[in-house]
């Protein structure tokens, strides 16, 4: 274990807010509130962002809604969003260094209004992307293991894929022994080899599954 988690034993115990199965982003959930807000939730809910938060879309889900010309729209018609280009179920396509640039400019332009996470379902990307702000903002605590974090202060089912899993210790330099979400049977590279774990369980299921 690296020496980030050597005593996250010892740390006080985090409530989880959900349990497996029975979690809904419909609406914003806030993570974070240090160094500024930072919420949560699933596009294909259409969970819409806090008034003035910037929205960052990790799935493309979300139009501007309005657009205008020569007019100077109210403020709260206005939605302020970025877009990371992520797949669904494995890592995005920027390194360790652009995280950083990424975490100062959300720390420093939006500190005031914070910002807003989404991908489709609220879990793998949106999951991933809040370990690695969350660290790298120091808004977890450095004796916890940051998925362990995530997990417990928003959804258990945050961080869905093996992949995912190693794309945070690589962005971050640590080692987890946690596992993925779905029952590690999506290692992000290719079908699975058995059906995710709401399948097995019967529940709906929402994401791209390859079941035997």
């Amino acid at each position: 274990m690296g020496k980030r988690h050597r005593n996250r034993q010892n740390a006080t115990p985090i409530k989880p807010t959900f349990t497996r199965g029975d979690c809904n982003h419909s609406a914003p959930t806030l993570v974070f509130d240090k160094p500024f807000n930072i919420w949560a939730g699933a596009g294909e809910l259409r969970c819409r962002p806090p008034e003035g938060a910037l929205l960052v879309d990790l799935a493309d889900m979300y139009s501007i809604g309005i657009r205008a010309s020569g007019l100077d729209l109210p403020k709260a018609l206005k939605l302020r969003k970025v877009e990371i280009d992520w797949p669904d179920m494995n890592r995005a396509f920027i390194g360790k260094n652009s995280w950083l640039e990424i975490a100062k400019w959300f720390k420093r332009d939006f500190h005031k209004t914070g910002i807003f996470i989404a991908c489709q379902a609220g879990h793998g990307r949106t999951g991933t992307a809040l370990v690695l702000l969350g660290s790298l903002l120091e808004a977890i605590p450095k004796d916890i293991d940051p998925i362990v974090f995530v997990r417990n202060k928003y959804c258990i089912e945050a961080v869905e894929s093996a992949t995912q899993i190693a794309y945070i210790e690589e962005v971050l330099g640590i080692k987890t022994n946690q596992k993925p979400s779905m029952g590690g049977f999506f290692t992000g590279f290719g079908p699975v080899s058995r059906p995710c774990y709401k399948r097995i369980q019967g529940v709906e299921c929402y994401h791209t599954c390859y079941g035997t």
